[in-house]
């Protein structure tokens, strides 16, 4: 072969083509390469972005307020030192988060209304403790009660502001209602709720 021109010359012509070829093949290993690696970083920064998110952490405190107005010509200047309200999320009969309070305020404004007031705590042991605060999506309506709002009571307007953690804060109007027999309230609309947890 050393000595056959014709056998050296296609030897060289292959050796070549194959040098080409072992660049191409480079060329696509590098890409491949260069993709795999931009995918890892994707999910990396993906990953990091979902563990800062604050809707993905989980429950650990939760505070509220609610703030209503009643309709009610009834002089009141209380606070219920041991009577207080609670709020819970709720979907069907299932609670997912309740808050209580150990007291409540209710003051006559001099507009023939009562405004109630009470701030609230999430306990340790409610289940919701360790679960995603975004789980709160699940809720289909608000329960609230007041201990010393009697049944057939007449709410004009209110509203609930809930913070957990010290970083989401979710909040919801309490529509025009009638206290049930139960001295229940309901909130439905949850749409400002919903998009809070949306992220």
């Amino acid at each position: 072969m050393w000595n056959d021109i014709a056998e050296l010359r296609t030897f060289a012509w292959a050796l070549q083509w194959g040098a080409i070829a072992l660049v191409f093949i480079g060329g696509f290993l590098q890409i491949g390469s260069l993709m795999v690696n931009h995918r890892v970083t994707t999910l990396s920064d993906a990953e990091q972005a979902e563990k800062l998110n604050p809707v993905a952490q989980t429950i650990h405190t939760g505070t509220a307020v609610i703030e209503m107005i009643q309709d009610s010509k009834d002089a009141a200047n209380n606070h219920f030192m041991d009577s207080g309200a609670a709020l819970g999320f709720a979907h069907g009969n299932q609670a997912l988060m309740v808050l209580r309070s150990g007291d409540s305020f209710a003051i006559q404004n001099g507009k023939s209304e009562i405004l109630w007031r009470a701030t609230l705590a999430l306990d340790l042991t409610d289940s919701s403790v360790g679960k995603p605060i975004r789980s709160l999506r699940d809720a289909d309506h608000i329960e609230l009660t007041f201990g010393q709002l009697k049944a057939g009571g007449i709410i004009k307007s209110g509203n609930v502001t809930v913070i957990i953690n010290s970083a989401v804060q979710l909040r919801a109007d309490i529509p025009a209602q009638t206290v049930d027999a139960q001295q229940l309230m309901f909130i439905r609309d949850l749409k400002q709720i919903k998009e809070s947890l949306a992220q």
